[in-house]
């Protein structure tokens, strides 16, 4: 299990759940789906295939009910229309959404998806229709390392982890990103949530994750203080 994301408005809790395997020509074990729990009662209420497997990583819910989600091996993103029985392939580029991780919607209409493993942000243009439109990958004003969990948090602004250990701001100006470091010092963060004046960065660890010798500790969810712009 990868990505989560609590749509209150529909009550539905989505959850990324992924095969093993697929890297270097591994066959895949299991099945990589989208998955719907209620929010309610955590019953389950729907699992949506990946059409060729691949790793569900991240989600994102548009005004609509269209629920996107990101496929880190295939470099794609997938959508669900709101009262679709299965996924369809709306978004894919070998360079662009290489590695494709986190993603946000913004108020401009188009969403944002991050490369964590060549550190980049692209846009990717939603047309009138709903289709996928142009993919422009956005100027930062600094490198990122590593960047996994997003969420927006008010008009084009979100917040963005970077496993190498930061919490980050990032504003949108036309196909620029300023970024702008508001904790580092994290330990392996791979998401994030605002919640009220706080935002909670989970820290996952991966590095660990095959290195049995060394103890990781305690996991922790971190508050840091944020008040969105309007």
């Amino acid at each position: 299990m990868l990505g989560v994301l609590a749509d209150e408005k529909a009550g539905v809790l989505w959850v990324c759940a992924s095969a093993s395997g697929g890297r270097n020509g591994a066959p895949y074990v299991g099945e990589t789906a989208l998955k719907a729990f209620s929010l309610k009662d955590a019953s389950f209420k729907a699992s949506y295939a990946f059409p060729g497997n691949g790793l569900c990583n991240d989600i994102a819910v548009a005004g609509d009910g269209t629920v996107y989600a990101t496929d880190t091996i295939q470099a794609r993103v997938l959508r669900l229309r709101k009262g679709a029985a299965a996924l369809d392939l709306w978004a894919s580029d070998p360079m662009l959404l290489a590695t494709a991780d986190g993603l946000a919607l913004l108020a401009d209409g188009n969403l944002y998806v991050n490369s964590v493993g060549q550190g980049t942000l692209v846009r990717i243009d939603v047309n009138k229709d709903g289709s996928a439109g142009k993919i422009t990958k956005l100027e930062t004003s600094r490198p990122l390392m590593q960047p996994d969990g997003m969420r927006s948090v008010a008009g084009r602004t979100m917040l963005l982890v970077e496993g190498a250990g930061r919490l980050d701001e990032v504003r949108i100006n036309g196909d620029k990103a300023e970024i702008t470091v508001l904790k580092d010092g994290l330990t392996g963060p791979t998401a994030v949530t605002l919640v009220g004046g706080t935002a909670y960065v989970t820290e996952a660890k991966l590095a660990l994750r095959n290195d049995a010798t060394k103890d990781p500790g305690p996991f922790r969810a971190v508050g840091v203080p944020y008040k969105a712009p309007k």
